[in-house]
């Protein structure tokens, strides 16, 4: 079983090669907003989205599905589990 830092890095490799920007996002103390998904990604497109990293057994938490619809009102919010789903949710993007 995949580690979630593991399918981070790649993750993030994959993006980075194919030139978008990516921000790591984590809720570590008191005022941080919990649920805010792992990543957010920018493209050289002005496009942006957010990526939860989950291994393929995970799953999201309580105030990550809250936070995940709210968020949604404004961006495209994803749960990825590996870089073969990442290759699919970026043929939306190009």
């Amino acid at each position: 079983m995949r580690k979630e830092s593991s399918l981070q890095k790649s993750i993030r490799e994959y993006l980075e090669l194919h030139d978008w920007m990516v921000l790591k996002y984590s809720a570590t103390g008191a005022g941080e907003t919990p649920g805010i998904p792992d990543l957010i990604c920018f493209s050289k497109k002005k496009q942006y989205v957010f990526l939860e990293l989950k291994r393929a057994s995970g799953r999201k938490q309580v105030i990550q599905n809250a936070m995940h619809a709210h968020l949604k009102l404004f961006a495209d919010v994803y749960v990825c589990t590996s870089v073969d789903e990442l290759v699919e949710i970026l043929k939306k993007y190009n």
